[in-house]
């Protein structure tokens, strides 16, 4: 577990995770679909495991860049892969060990989910495998690096304050939302972005195993 700060867990009220690579194993579901998209659209395709990791280990936002992909398109493109995603969303699996931890916070903690992935992909996830009564509190937009905007409208909505509520994500992006508003951020390194990556923004904690979090938290 690599730190950089410390969380006063008597403090803490809300715990709001990132979806994909954090909750929902969908790296290769992802793939899948990022690359039939990319076939018919004209993007790089992702062929190969050396290409893969080289990915995981840039921030979104060069990933982004590297792909040629245009930032005014992006919103349009994530809502079309959402929806291809959302055909075999019900294949899709928890992170190992990430279900009981969950169902441990969830009776000390309201739990949320800010995603840019769908509210209907999320539900089925959920329903699936029997979450949807742990999380309270939901955020999905098809923006990838608006979170920060979420995050502030959470804190103004629940009425707390940022030394209140605990972020848990799996990407660069994750971080600079949490820090613009100033809450604590659990980075994980089982998701998208490599432990690497994640080191370099120096996130509050940064933890390879669910079980983690659970200590950091309780």
């Amino acid at each position: 577990m690599a730190t950089s700060n410390t969380i006063d867990s008597c403090k803490i009220k809300a715990v709001l995770f990132d979806f994909d690579g954090t909750l929902a194993n969908t790296l290769t579901l992802g793939l899948e679909v990022f690359n039939n998209y990319a076939k018919t659209h004209g993007y790089k395709e992702v062929n190969s495991q050396d290409q893969l990791e080289q990915y995981r280990s840039m921030s979104t936002l060069k990933i982004i860049e590297s792909m040629g992909i245009s930032l005014i398109k992006l919103p349009f493109i994530v809502s079309d892969l959402r929806k291809r995603m959302g055909e075999k969303i019900h294949l899709v699996e928890p992170i190992g060990n990430i279900v009981p931890v969950v169902k441990v916070l969830a009776k000390r903690y309201t739990l949320g989910i800010i995603t840019s992935n769908s509210r209907h992909n999320v539900d089925i996830f959920l329903n699936r495998h029997n979450l949807t009564d742990e999380f309270q509190y939901f955020s999905t937009s098809i923006k990838l690096f608006g979170k920060s905007k979420r995050l502030k409208r959470f804190l103004a909505r629940e009425k707390l304050d940022p030394d209140h509520v605990v972020m848990i994500g799996d990407e660069t992006r994750d971080i600079e939302a949490a820090r613009k508003c100033g809450v604590s951020i659990i980075s994980v390194s089982w998701g998208f972005q490599t432990f690497s990556v994640l080191n370099q923004m120096q996130p509050d904690f940064l933890v390879s195993h669910p079980h983690e979090i659970q200590e950091i938290l309780t």
